[in-house]
């Protein structure tokens, strides 16, 4: 039996503003907007932003949107809990990625560190919404 690739297609968040969070993504990720849809009879909006390297990000808003709690917005804290963590992003140079969401009043969670050789940051996103960047040294 031929071994199969699995390839990341998407991340999906929930917000209780979409257009807030699509100017997000498009202000401080340089994603774009693919598609936006009413799903009425769902309960929710939905939409498609993509970075361009094949990796997408479905947004839902829902009708009646459930704020996240607390302990899901702090990596050390959330790691606690059962379920997806975190989005995370590959860079070719963190430091140049922290100083423009500095420069951009990103909220930053956890400003550069070092962890398995790796050098990271952690930043909320819309809804607060962990989301990791990674230098590989």
């Amino acid at each position: 039996m031929e071994k199969r690739i699995f390839r990341p297609l998407h991340y999906a968040i929930s917000v209780s503003d979409m257009d807030s969070a699509i100017q997000w993504f498009e202000t401080n990720l340089n994603f774009s907007l693919r598609m936006k849809s009413e799903m009425t009879p769902m309960g929710f909006k939905a939409a498609f932003m993509d970075n361009g390297e094949g990796f997408e990000l479905e947004i839902f808003e829902p009708e009646e949107p459930k704020p996240l709690p607390p302990d899901r917005t702090v990596p050390n804290t959330d790691n606690m809990t059962v379920g997806n963590k975190h989005l995370a992003f590959k860079v070719d140079d963190l430091d140049e990625v922290y100083n423009e969401f500095v420069k951009n009043g990103v909220d930053i969670v956890m400003p550069p560190f070092e962890a398995f050789g790796l050098h990271c940051i952690f930043i909320h996103g819309p809804e607060d919404i962990l989301i990791e960047f990674i230098e590989r040294k």
